[in-house]
């Protein structure tokens, strides 16, 4: 009996051993589990994180270049892409399910909301009354518009070779119509052309001799028939600048300062840099190409000399003089932290010809691309110089053409082309836009690098 009793005993040892084991089994397993959950999350999150902030840059970059970008596919598939990429190395033997959420500000701003989820089977499910658990995390990067003051300055070319027709149609057109002109001939006065056979009229009309005599303001003349002459693409493209511009600093608008200055004959700071967006574009709007002067003789008579043609502004581009003035006007440049110190930005788009006068040559001017030392003034304080050259169109065989640019090369040092290149501050800040189309997009580049330059700002 006694001895039963001892073997019932041994017995029970044997029983609450193994259930002691149990319980430490379980209780081993449930602490693994809970370590391998607390990594798991930790880890899950660090990819989350990183895929919200490589959504929220593509998402930016992509709506630099494109405003109208579709951004909430671009978030969605550049999460995605980040997310596998970094799954394997943080020990993910499968990609978490991926949700990427992108939420508009401004049209440059915005979150991105990236979640994760991922089911964790548990070490010694059978020990464990659920086998698996499903881990979630979500993390959001957020993009705003950088703070920095920004100043940029327009410097346009108004002189005549800006009244060119936009593109070729255009100036077969001019040519071909009631003007029979290539260029557009902004002279509403008459002063230069109506010696040569010009009348005041809109459309033109033969003499009692048979002789043709065009209108004198060809200017008028392209309006009325919807004809776009080059400036009417740079005063496109600067109010598409504008709006985009302001667009970009919606939040910031008080640390954006635009001014406008023009040249052709004359330098005109026609707008010192102010953060007043509206005037800026109602002033660009009104841009066109300078206005023709009277002779310079004491009767203002094309009849009658002799005549001052140091003075007339039959179509002088005084580039040095205008890059002068840029220079000894700016002010308040530096590295964007206060208004003070703002980055500056200076758009300088010409045709790269600068006419000096000369008594002796055969249209008393001549043409030289003698105005870099002035563009490296620009540089030397600081400034990002865009550089767009809007080139003549070649008409080999005019006389005038010939006299002025024939001696000219056509590319490398010496030439226009080589001189706005030189003039600008490297590679993507030189454009070459030789019809309307290309302006646009020159100024549509400048300021995707303006926005890119200036920064937007990621956080979570």
């Amino acid at each position: 009996m006694i001895h039963r009793l001892y073997k019932s005993r041994k017995g029970s040892v044997t029983l609450l051993v193994a259930f002691s084991a149990c319980v430490l089994m379980v209780g081993m397993a449930v602490s693994v589990n809970i370590g391998n959950l607390v990594l798991k999350r930790g880890k899950l999150q660090e990819i989350a994180d990183s895929a919200s902030l490589h959504a929220a840059k593509a998402v930016n970059d992509s709506l630099v270049l494109d405003a109208g970008a579709n951004a909430s596919e671009i978030a969605e598939s550049a999460a995605r892409a980040s997310v596998a990429a970094n799954a394997t190395g943080h020990g993910n033997t499968s990609v978490p399910d991926v949700t990427a959420v992108y939420i508009p500000q401004t049209a440059y701003s915005g979150s991105v909301q990236v979640s994760l989820s991922q089911t964790q089977n548990f070490f010694m499910s059978g020990f464990v009354p659920s086998s698996a658990r499903t881990i979630s995390v979500s993390s959001m990067a957020t993009m705003t518009e950088g703070n920095s003051y920004l100043q940029v300055i327009f410097l346009v070319d108004i002189s005549n070779s800006m009244g060119v027709g936009g593109t070729p149609a255009a100036i077969s057109e001019l040519e071909n119509g009631a003007g029979r002109c290539a260029f557009a001939c902004h002279d509403p006065n008459g002063y230069y052309t109506i010696s040569n056979g010009c009348i005041m009229s809109s459309t033109g009309s033969y003499s009692s001799r048979g002789v043709w005599q065009p209108p004198c303001d060809m200017r008028t003349v392209a309006k009325a028939s919807g004809i776009s002459l080059k400036i009417d693409y740079v005063n496109q493209s600067l109010n598409s600048f504008l709006t985009e511009l302001a667009e970009y600093s919606q939040d910031n608008r008080n640390h954006l300062y635009v001014g406008i200055d023009t040249f052709g004959t004359n330098f005109a700071q026609l707008l010192i840099p102010t953060t007043d967006i509206e005037t800026v574009q109602n002033t660009a709007s009104a841009l066109d190409i300078e206005n023709a002067t009277p002779y310079g003789n004491k009767n203002n008579d094309p009849r009658r000399g002799p005549f001052d043609y140091s003075v007339y502004n039959g179509g002088y581009t005084k580039t040095s003089l205008a890059l002068q003035q840029v220079v000894q006007g700016l002010e308040n440049v530096g590295n964007g932290s206060s208004p003070t110190s703002r980055k500056t930005y200076v758009i300088f788009i010409s045709d790269g010809a600068q006419d000096v006068y000369s008594s002796r040559a055969t249209y008393q001017s001549v043409v030289d691309v003698s105005y870099g030392s002035y563009c490296t003034q620009l540089k030397n304080q600081n400034v990002k110089l865009f550089s767009i050259w809007v080139p003549y169109y070649p008409f080999p065989g005019n006389k005038l053409y010939d006299a002025l640019f024939g001696s000219l090369p056509t590319s490398g040092s010496g030439s226009m082309e080589g001189a706005m290149d030189a003039c600008s501050s490297g590679s993507g800040y030189y454009f070459q836009a030789d019809d309307g189309p290309a302006i646009q997009n020159a100024f549509s580049s400048a300021l995707n690098t303006i926005i890119k330059d200036s920064a937007l700002r990621l956080s979570h």
